[in-house]
């Protein structure tokens, strides 16, 4: 049921404010500059209070419910970024400040940036203005982010001796490493971190690369025009994972199904004995 207006609800008499009486004489106002009717609502204090806190409970927040989709502005922001973004160092900064006034905030972007580029592979890492949040012009075509992380099947908390950092795990795993556990399920999905996990990722990895060693073998033997009838079949088994993995990242970036078709192939790949040819 929608909320009524305020002016519905307004009931003649009433008031939500009494001013004490002046302790100087009242001064009399211009003529002209007093209205003779004055339509404001009418209400009791508590009832402004009220009606004010129904509708903002109308408004979408995460403390009542969850939002996967919509624009940039409204995903989900975990409170302790609210808190960070809200330090005086942040908040406060002027917007339009010169570079040599802002060298703190350069410096946390800058940290930020290097972690997220050895985490994820990538070439470079920018925190560009959010289009939704910054204006209609395009700076980007893609974008991710991650379901909740689990630690050992339990959530990552200080209270339960389970919270490190992205710098901690680096000191024991490689970042290919953990780059592989990310692409072992779809962005959107909780992902579970553990030792056993990440043994998995490595050893998954190792396959990927035992089978890329392979396929360098067939491209070079492409080029012979000797080249057997199990080169031939395994090439098309080539071109059918292409095509899979194309379909899974299609598919909302689908890297777990993605990463199924190359597992595949790799399997394939590793199994298939060296073809006798004659030389």
């Amino acid at each position: 049921m929608l909320e009524p207006t305020i002016y519905e609800l307004s009931s003649s008499g009433r008031s939500g404010v009494k001013y004490p009486d002046p302790d100087v004489p009242l001064a009399k106002l211009p003529e002209g500059m007093v209205r003779k009717e004055l339509p404001l609502p009418e209400l009791s204090e508590f009832d402004v209070v009220r009606h004010f806190t129904r509708l903002s409970r109308l408004n979408y927040c995460i403390d009542t419910g969850f939002y996967p989709l919509g624009s940039c502005t409204m995903k989900y922001n975990p409170k302790v970024n609210e808190q960070m973004a809200a330090l005086d160092g942040f908040a406060r900064a002027p917007p339009l400040q010169g570079e040599q006034y802002a060298q703190g905030c350069l410096e946390v972007l800058f940290r930020a940036e290097q972690i997220l580029k050895e985490v994820t592979g990538m070439a470079a890492v920018t925190f560009q203005p959010a289009q939704g949040a910054h204006g209609d012009e395009t700076f980007a075509h893609h974008w991710m982010h991650n379901g909740f992380l689990n630690i050992e099947n339990a959530k990552m908390s200080t209270s339960l001796g389970n919270f490190f950092t992205v710098r901690d795990i680096l000191k024991e795993y490689e970042p290919e490493d953990v780059r592989m556990l990310m692409l072992s399920a779809h962005y959107r999905s909780p992902l579970n971190f553990s030792r056993e996990m990440m043994a998995q990722a490595r050893a998954s990895l190792t396959r990927l690369y035992t089978a890329l060693e392979r396929v360098r073998e067939l491209a070079q033997t492409c080029q012979m025009k000797d080249m057997a009838q199990a080169d031939l079949d395994v090439l098309e088994q080539v071109e059918a994972a292409r095509e899979t993995f194309r379909r899974g990242m299609n598919n909302d970036f689908n890297t777990a199904e993605a990463m199924g078709a190359l597992f595949d192939l790799a399997l394939s790949l590793i199994h298939i004995s060296e073809p006798t040819r004659p030389y």
